[in-house]
């Protein structure tokens, strides 16, 4: 396990729960994992699997690239695809 790597991501993690005003037993539902796996993800001593990782992202509204250290956090949460994208087929042309 890369320990560098997994604080990053909890860290991230935290912050970006604490922005969204998310439990850990809210983001542990959403990603159908444990309490104690999200808060070992937060504490850097877990590292979520790819598929738990995009979930993550998803959820706290983050881009991969700022979890993973690599961008600054935005201020603001991202906008999910889904909700960007016309809610009628026609008007997705």
């Amino acid at each position: 396990m890369d320990n560098e790597l997994a604080i990053v991501i909890g860290r991230t993690a935290r912050q970006a729960r604490h922005a969204l005003g998310l439990t850990q037993e809210q983001v542990a539902e959403k990603l159908g994992v444990s309490v104690e796996f999200c808060s070992r993800i937060e504490r850097g001593v877990a590292l979520p699997s790819l598929k738990t990782f995009v979930q993550l992202a998803e959820v706290l509204r983050v881009d991969a690239n700022t979890l993973l250290g690599l961008e600054p956090a935005n201020a603001a949460a991202r906008t999910p695809i889904s909700d960007a994208l016309p809610s009628h087929p026609r008007e997705r042309r």
